[in-house]
């Protein structure tokens, strides 16, 4: 079964050292700074054109990672970026699941949980870009922008996305322990999907 992990840049993206993923047949796909939380065991580093790396800090691709852009034509097949949204998350998710075609994908580092650590952290690498840069997160820049101040918008364009998968013989789900997680898919720990996927 192909299954992949997708980590984000949020807290729980150091769960991933919870569990053997690879030893468990696992990709491990990477979002922006999220490569941070694993940078030696790691498949796939994608990212927005956009993105902004600083060249001082930037993870040193061993020879099994690959890395690339996502582009239109990853969302063209379902829908396009209007209809996906504009999350890099879910833009992401649906090149994993154009490009490697998953029957599951896990989630970590993707909560959309901005509560500031003791030191003022938002995220694995200090202070989220977009909350020092905009003084809002991306997610609730995302509502007020695109969802016209929709509380369910942030639900609605991720359980679009769970459907699809669906449609395509995938299921999504969470491994973050946060419970504050706002990523709308149920909550379990990757060994019990690997115990009853056996």
């Amino acid at each position: 079964m192909n299954k992949v992990l997708i980590i984000g840049s949020g807290f729980s993206s150091h769960q991933v050292s919870d569990y053997d993923y690879k030893l468990n047949g696992w990709e491990i796909v990477v979002i922006n700074n999220g490569w941070m939380a694993c940078p030696d065991i790691f498949d796939y580093h994608i990212y927005p054109n956009d993105y902004i790396r600083d060249r001082e800090k930037i993870c040193k691709y061993l020879p099994h990672q690959k890395h690339f852009v996502y582009t239109q034509d990853d969302l063209s097949p379902y829908g396009g970026q209007t209809a996906c949204g504009k999350s890099a998350t879910l833009n992401i998710s649906y090149a994993v699941l154009r490009r490697l075609n998953p029957r599951m994908i896990g989630y970590l580092g993707c909560d959309m949980n901005y509560t500031p650590t003791e030191d003022g952290s938002t995220s694995i690498y200090g202070i989220g870009f977009d909350v020092k840069t905009h003084k809002i997160p991306d997610p609730d820049k995302m509502v007020n922008l695109f969802g016209k101040n929709d509380p369910d918008y942030l639900r609605t364009i991720y359980t679009r996305f769970s459907t699809i998968s669906q449609q395509h013989n995938c299921e999504v789900y969470n491994f973050s322990s946060d419970t504050k997680t706002r990523l709308p898919y149920q909550q379990v720990h990757p060994k019990d999907i690997d115990y009853e996927s056996q």
